[in-house]
């Protein structure tokens, strides 16, 4: 993914919520001495942090390929299938995270994912289908290594054990279904498929047959002790995802926009699921009792069926699409994954049980009210949300228009208003809207359409303006005393706006994009008042000082910058990181005072700069994911900082300055 898609994709849905949770504090343990400040969920807050909106728990990362319960529920596993080779543990019942896999003594090469999880019957032993051609398995207790499966000529996808944990299927990329005993790390058996990729395999309650689907729309099913294909089933499109009923007579696939149940014996097609043209079905899981079955499909739902009729009789929504599920092994709840982060369901009533008040993507913008008391923020979840800034409890969501890539909010009016803008993921539909900050209620909103509706946009500081940039270089403003356009839209230009800056006093605007060039602009007309080249890459975030003399600027290429408006002369920089690929500055921030910059990226860190001594003087970290905005508050007392876990930290920016 390049960096300006990665950046479309931070920075990019609903119901009113009130919470009342106990605050973040500071406990005094035995004599009186302090310990660590934990957040609203009781989980520690890092050095130097005083609040967290959110939490992160249940979080993973990177989108969610598979999920597993422990047989005795009590802890459930889930792994990315994205590029981060990450396998977390965590309590059922509360979400607490008890292990983070690999560790650093057994990592994954980089850019190798892990598959799928899959648990032993007795739930001793946890194993990963891994993007290196490996299986590991670990120790769920303690999060130790046990073994190391290696065989496969290419990456695993896909992971079982047997009901008797005596054998472990597994298939991948290769094409080839291997069985292996677990225990010594042996290939036992291999057996003959098609070459096609294997996407599900799966071991029959009675260990006796072995279940392969493949892409080509082929299921195939084998003797475990002789290895002899016994029967080949057939599905409507490519297989996804495969389950034995639990009784073992009839096996469920998922897969292209076709949900099957068909007999083990016969291969008689019981009743399949035609979904809509575009609505891929992705995942499939029988319930413990054999009478439900649940499938996960793009569309963003879950649907729960009666396995002997085929009839839906539950329906529950999500925001993404649901490409893994698990249910739990009492049968009455179901996780699902897609997102970041898994989700629990009760599957009586489809009502979320493990609720958890927090964005679900990546924090899109982040604004104080004037009395420093309030955090808005938005995300690509598609809310609009109000927190506490000293006890981090959510104190309203509103649902926006769009589901955006997209998207800035600001507060008006002296804290009364809250204007925000957003667009869809394609970002040829957006809007612009203004709340009551008190009764939630919408004042007004305007939509913008267009071929490329928005690259970026931005607002004043006082959000009585805003200012945005379409793919093709296009630049309007409006002014939201008026909800009018202001000024003659500015014309097409040759490269895309990245990011847009209002300098002190709106008169003037500053823009970068992915021809390292920063511009500078009178406004309303979007006059040239300037250009200079700030770097050989991307800039994807700019700010000014307050005093308008001076502009940050960070990008792709990791390097914090500070450049004069009236030279265009470069002053300070920071030290280049060893590997600028991984450290995109995804936002940079002046201080009100002038005094300190921030900024921060991929690298989970938040650096404060000291501006009259041109050196870093803090390193603030407790993001997992990356940063994707900062903020410092009206009397800089503040740094608020977004990330790409969907959380936010509230920073004491005066201690973290000394």
């Amino acid at each position: 993914m390049t960096k300006r898609l990665f950046l479309l994709a931070v920075i990019t849905a609903v119901g009113h919520n009130t919470c009342a949770d106990p605050p973040g504090r500071i406990q005094t343990g035995i004599g009186g001495a302090k310990e660590a400040r934990t957040d609203r969920y009781g989980d520690p807050l890092p050095p130097g942090a005083i609040a967290r909106m959110g939490t992160s728990r249940y979080w993973l990362g990177s989108p969610i390929s598979s999920i597993a319960f422990a047989p005795d529920g009590k802890t459930v596993a889930a792994a990315a299938a994205g590029h981060s080779p990450t396998l977390r543990i965590w309590e059922t019942s509360s979400g607490r995270l008890v292990h983070v896999l690999p560790g650093k003594s057994d990592a994954l090469p980089p850019q190798n994912a892990i598959r799928e999880v899959a648990f032993t019957p007795d739930g001793k032993s946890l194993a990963a289908a891994c993007e290196d051609g490996t299986i590991r398995i670990w120790e769920p207790v303690t999060g130790r290594l046990i073994r190391v499966l290696r065989g496969h000529d290419d990456f695993v996808a896909c992971v079982n054990f047997a009901p008797d944990g005596g054998h472990l299927a597994s298939g991948g990329t290769d094409g080839t279904v291997r069985l292996w005993d677990p225990s010594t790390g042996r290939e036992v058996r291999r057996f003959q498929a098609s070459g096609d990729f294997v996407s599900s395999v799966a071991i029959s309650p009675n260990g006796a047959t072995l279940a392969a689907g493949f892409f080509d729309k082929t299921i195939r099913l084998w003797n475990v002790m002789t290895g002899k294909e016994v029967r080949r089933l057939t599905h409507q499109g490519a297989v996804y995802s495969i389950a034995f009923a639990p009784d073992g007579r009839a096996i469920a696939s998922a897969g292209g926009t076709t949900l099957q149940l068909q007999e083990v014996a016969t291969g008689r097609n019981v009743w399949h699921i035609q979904f809509g043209d575009e609505n891929l079905v992705v995942s499939v899981a029988f319930a413990p009792d054999g009478v439900t079955i649940a499938s996960g499909s793009n569309d963003g739902t879950i649907r729960l069926w009666n396995a002997g009729a085929g009839k839906e009789v539950r329906r529950i929504s999500l925001r993404l699409p649901a490409q893994a599920l698990a249910f739990a092994p009492d049968g009455k709840s179901i996780a699902s994954g897609g997102d970041d982060a898994i989700r629990i369901w009760n599957v009586a009533t489809g009502i979320e049980v493990n609720y958890l008040s927090r964005h679900e993507r990546a924090i899109s913008s982040i604004a104080f009210a004037p009395d420093d008391k309030t955090i808005a923020s938005t995300s690509g979840d598609g809310t609009l949300r109000l927190w506490d800034v000293i006890t981090g409890r959510e104190l309203r969501r509103t649902p926006l228009a769009h589901r955006g890539a997209m998207g800035r909010v600001a507060f008006a009016q002296e804290g009364k208003l809250l204007n925000c803008a957003t667009f869809d993921w394609d970002r040829k539909k957006g809007s612009i809207a203004c709340w009551d900050t008190i009764t939630g209620k919408e004042i007004r909103s305007i939509a913008i359409d267009g071929p490329s509706a928005t690259s970026t946009l931005e607002f004043t500081t006082d959000g009585s303006r805003v200012v945005l940039a379409a793919d093709d270089g296009t630049m309007r403003l409006w002014d939201l005393s008026t909800w009018q356009e202001v000024g003659r839209p500015h014309p097409p230009q040759t490269k895309t706006v990245l990011t847009i800056a209002f300098a002190p006093g709106a008169q003037r605007i500053g823009t970068s994009g992915d021809d390292g060039t920063v511009e500078l602009w009178g406004i309303p007309d979007f006059r040239p008042l300037g250009r200079f080249p700030a770097s050989l890459d991307s800039i994807l975030s700019l700010s000014f000082s307050p005093d308008g003399r001076t502009i940050c600027t960070g990008g792709s290429d990791a390097v914090f910058r500070l450049w004069t408006t009236d030279t265009k002369k470069e002053l300070q920089r920071s030290p280049s990181p060893a590997d600028p690929d991984d450290h995109a500055i995804y936002s940079v921030v002046f201080s009100p005072d002038g005094g300190t910059a921030a900024w921060g990226g991929d690298d989970d860190f938040v650096r404060l700069w000291d501006v009259s001594k041109g050196q870093e003087i803090s390193k603030l970290h407790g993001h997992d994911g990356g940063v994707t905005d900062l903020r410092f508050s009206w009397r800089s007392r503040f740094l608020a900082s977004g990330g790409a876990d969907g959380t936010i930290l509230v920073w004491d920016a005066r201690q973290a300055a000394r």
